[in-house]
């Protein structure tokens, strides 16, 4: 291992390891040496690896217990109009920080697939964008942003379960304005079908005016 390398910082995920190894093969000055690894060097790499693989285990395990949460609760605005005081706000901030915590997650594209694969997009749009607290409707909608921006494989789940209607909708008509907001940054972080977007939004403004 090279010297000073006990002070390094372990990485987190795969692309750490892979730039502390281009970094180490830069330090080297030249080819790499015909000599075996170390078995010093073989322990960190196995190591560094083992770490990466146990925090992407976790993080699958941190989505799943997330959306148990979310699956506690599945009343809409329609359905609890007028009961927004008589909420559970031990629940609410359960639901909320649930949201919150796969947003961040989702940052990582791979854990955004991952939430995709799991069903979280549909109980999302399904139990939450449409749900009684307004904290709990704008966190949905930060989701889906931070689940589909650069993730094609992402936007195009979305517009196949229709996520894109019901954004516009809170959009246009939701009474709380940080709603309107995080759900149409969620409908411009689907920039790899702009066309369809347009065209998507243009017929519901056709529609919505009553034009023929």
């Amino acid at each position: 291992m090279a010297e000073g390398g006990d002070n390094r910082r372990h990485p987190h995920n795969l692309q750490g390891v892979l730039r502390l190894a281009v970094e180490a093969g830069a330090a080297d000055g030249g080819p790499a040496p015909a000599e075996p690894m170390s078995e010093e060097r073989k322990e960190w790499l196995r190591g560094a690896l083992a770490e990466v693989s146990k925090g992407q285990l976790n993080e699958v395990e941190q989505m799943k217990r997330c959306l148990a949460v979310l699956q506690k609760d599945g009343m809409s605005a329609t359905e609890c109009e007028g009961e927004e005081e008589q909420m559970d706000e031990e629940d609410e901030d359960e639901r909320e920080s649930a949201l919150e915590i796969l947003s961040e997650l989702c940052e990582n594209l791979d854990n955004a697939r991952d939430l995709m694969v799991l069903g979280g997009l549909q109980l999302c749009l399904s139990q939450c964008l449409g749900h009684v607290q307004s904290g709990v409707r704008w966190r949905a909608a930060q989701l889906l942003a931070s689940c589909a921006q650069n993730m094609p494989e992402v936007q195009l789940h979305l517009l196949a379960i229709d996520a894109l209607p019901k954004l516009l909708q809170l959009t246009d008509s939701d009474p709380h304005p940080t709603v309107r907001v995080k759900a149409l940054y969620a409908v411009s972080c689907k920039n790899i079908f702009t066309i369809t977007i347009y065209l998507t939004i243009f017929n519901y403004i056709h529609s919505f005016i009553g034009l023929p």
